[in-house]
C-alpha cells in the first residue's frame, strides 16, 4: 500500500469519527432490536423484535411485537431516538388498532 493510500484511508477514518461520533453506534442492529415502540403522544405499544431487509440490503420493515402478535412497520415511518432505544410512530391510536397483525405461524410473505 502506498503512502498516499494510507494517508487517504487515515483521513477518511478520521473524518467518519469527527463528523459523527455517534454515527457508527446509530447503525448497529443491537441499538434497534429490543427498542420500545410508542405512538405519537407516548403510548407504548410494543418492542422491535426483528428487521426485514430487501434483496439489495435496504432496511424495509421493523417487526414489532404487539399484544402477543407481530406487525410490520415501514422503517421510514419510525422516528428513532437511538440513545433512549425508542421508536415513535406518527400514527393515531385509532389507526394503529386497524393495522394487520400476524403470528409466528402465519408470517406473511413480504415480497
Amino acid at each position: 500500500m502506498s503512502r498516499t493510500h494510507r494517508f487517504v484511508g487515515a483521513a477518511l477514518a478520521w473524518w467518519v469519527v469527527a463528523a459523527g461520533a455517534n454515527f457508527a453506534q446509530a447503525l448497529k442492529a443491537k441499538n434497534v432490536l429490543g427498542s420500545k415502540v410508542s405512538l405519537k403522544g407516548g403510548q407504548a405499544i410494543g418492542t422491535v423484535e426483528d428487521m426485514i431487509f430487501s434483496d439489495d440490503g435496504t432496511l424495509d420493515y421493523l417487526v414489532v411485537r404487539y399484544e402477543g402478535k407481530y406487525v410490520f412497520v415501514p422503517w421510514q415511518a419510525a422516528k428513532f431516538d437511538f440513545e433512549k432505544h425508542v421508536a415513535t410512530l406518527e400514527v393515531p391510536q385509532e389507526k394503529w388498532r386497524e393495522v394487520p397483525t400476524f403470528t409466528q405461524e402465519t408470517w406473511p410473505n413480504v415480497y
